[in-house]
């Protein structure tokens, strides 16, 4: 756990889901903490990214959710990474609070999540007079959904009893604090934060 809180976010989805089974492990549970173990020791030499040229000056948070991951429950997965200069600063994969009903309304709350950790990181960076902020913070999502439920003016039946709470994304966008980008889900990096991926995708991101 700590690991993966502080140092190692592509194990944090796969932890989070074995820390639910802590009371009660299995053999199945067994074998994929083994299966941590083992990336962990083939992956030993990588590390987190602190800069990219490319990115001097940008502030950027990739969010996803997975709905309805847990089987017992049905709770969502969000999931989001903040990354300041290009170098990844912030991370988080949490199962949601409510059983969403539909996999817009669990990217919603994933969105709402992931605005609370960028107001906190941009507080923080305003300290910094070596970084200037940008005017407008990037808000990447794969769900182009809710990119259009955002930018309507009211919402419909299908969306009309999300709770108020997590509207807080729309406010930030209508403010211009925040601008919202579409990104497919093959090179959105928060995707390996919701759900354990297989080998191919999860090296693809880590790489980048």
């Amino acid at each position: 756990m700590y690991i993966s809180t502080n140092t190692i976010p592509d194990i944090a989805a796969s932890v989070g889901i074995l820390s639910q089974k802590i009371s009660k492990p299995t053999k199945t549970d067994l074998i994929e903490a083994k299966r941590i173990i083992r990336y962990l020791n083939g992956t030993k030499n990588l590390c987190l990214k602190l800069s990219d040229k490319k990115k001097v000056g940008k502030l950027e948070v990739y969010s996803d959710a997975s709905w309805a991951e847990d089987s017992l429950d049905r709770k969502s997965i969000s999931g989001f990474l903040c990354g300041i200069n290009g170098g990844i600063v912030s991370w988080c994969s949490r199962k949601q609070d409510v059983v969403s009903l539909s996999s817009m309304e669990a990217e919603y709350i994933a969105l709402s999540e992931s605005c609370k950790e960028l107001k906190w990181v941009k507080m923080l960076t305003d300290s910094f007079s070596e970084f200037v902020v940008p005017d407008k913070i990037i808000l990447y999502t794969d769900s182009q959904n809710i990119m259009k439920l955002i930018s309507k003016q009211k919402f419909s039946n299908r969306s009309k009893h999300i709770d108020t709470k997590y509207h807080y994304v729309k406010q930030l966008v209508d403010l211009g604090e925040v601008e919202l980008k579409y990104c497919s889900t093959d090179v959105n990096i928060a995707d390996m934060m919701t759900k354990p991926l297989g080998n191919i995708k999860l090296k693809k991101f880590t790489d980048d």
